[in-house]
């Protein structure tokens, strides 16, 4: 069987989104025979048609019906998966020519599987001022129309799933949640912390002073409560001011194999990712994949989507628990969905809404 996935753009710069798609796309080829085509929002370099070891073409035009024509067009669209990011796909999060060609091809293509996996929904603007305060009924809309367009829904979050739902009643059968996959890949084992070296991994970003003056006392407590030996800094340095009391590792951009060989060696790491979110984040996922043990900025008790802090993550000022017990749990709550049940579940979805007639043709 043979896909499209459409995705914001190919990276570089960094796109998460991309990673999960590419990530899918080697599950449902490797395990399923399901083989994908990418189709990017944003025209790739010219002359790049390859993605991963995968076709790609790029949206010739941000129009409705020329859009919809260039889907139907690829050869062996048996199938769709649209990976939604708002203001991936448009400036200012509202995209309508892409719900409006999906609701063409439906139209023209009623039994073709289209599965919508929603990695945002956007956010509102809290003052008039905002251009996400106007734009958000239009991305609202547009939310609406691809949810009630699709086949099948996918969402990360448990909140987002909810929201889908009050939103879109009566159609409760075709949602389902499913945090997000490793960015960095999967390890084939992962060994016990006292294996590893002492430790604790940060992603850094470029971040304005005030905002490095929050998070930068929550670093230091994380690296206080691990009592770890080492700080290994991924993508961009921190401030060069900056003295977290033990020798400090700065890797900068690297591939995702070294990224991945690099983690496996740290015991623990710090995510400053708002903790209600942590079921969308790629970095906090390879974290888990890799069976490092969490340490998050806030937050109590039960979370979101089944994670409980001090059993799959540590917090800063909570009582302090077991590292190892802390990793393992947080290992087996990432291969409830990681990349090979990933695969297996868009794969069931694709081929479930699929028409017989594709399967009775590859057989």
């Amino acid at each position: 069987m043979k896909i499209l996935q459409i995705i914001p753009r190919v990276p570089p710069p960094i796109c998460g989104v991309a990673d999960y798609s590419l990530n899918l796309a080697r599950a449902l080829r490797s395990q399923h025979g399901i083989e994908t085509t990418f189709v990017s929002g944003a025209p790739p370099a010219p002359g790049v048609e390859k993605w991963g070891a995968f076709g790609l073409v790029g949206a010739t035009r941000h129009h409705p019906r020329e859009f919809a024509s260039q889907l139907m067009e690829r050869p062996g669209s048996e199938g769709l998966i649209l990976h939604y990011s708002a203001y991936g796909f448009a400036k200012r999060g509202t995209p309508l020519w892409l719900a409006l060609a999906l609701l063409k091809l439906k139209k023209v293509r009623p039994a073709m599987p289209i599965v919508v996996m929603f990695h945002e929904l956007g956010s509102r603007g809290t003052t008039w001022r905002s251009s996400s305060f106007w734009n958000w009924p239009i991305q609202q809309w547009i939310i609406s129309r691809l949810y009630r367009t699709a086949s099948a829904v996918v969402t990360n979050r448990a909140a987002y799933a909810a929201e889908l739902l009050r939103k879109n009643p009566g159609h409760l059968q075709k949602t389902t949640v499913l945090p997000v996959s490793s960015g960095f890949g999967e390890p084939a084992f992962t060994r016990e912390l006292s294996q590893r070296d002492n430790a604790i991994a940060f992603f850094g970003w470029p971040m304005p002073p005030a905002k490095w003056a929050t998070l930068r006392p929550r670093l230091l407590r994380a690296i206080e409560l691990s009592k770890a030996s080492k700080l290994v800094v991924f993508r961009h340095p921190l401030p060069a001011d900056f003295d977290p009391g033990i020798p400090t590792v700065t890797h900068g951009i690297l591939p995702p194999e070294k990224v991945s060989a690099a983690l496996a060696d740290c015991r623990f790491a710090f995510s400053d990712y708002d903790p209600a979110y942590l079921g969308k984040s790629s970095l906090f996922a390879a974290y888990c994949a890799h069976g490092l043990a969490t340490f998050i900025h806030e937050g109590s008790g039960t979370l979101e989507d089944g994670i409980v802090v001090g059993q799959h993550v540590q917090g800063l000022f909570e009582s302090t628990y077991p590292s190892e017990s802390v990793a393992s749990n947080a290992h087996t709550w990432y291969n409830m969905h990681n990349i090979s049940r990933m695969g297996e579940h868009f794969a069931n979805l694709i081929k479930t809404k699929a028409p017989e007639a594709v399967f009775k043709n590859r057989n």
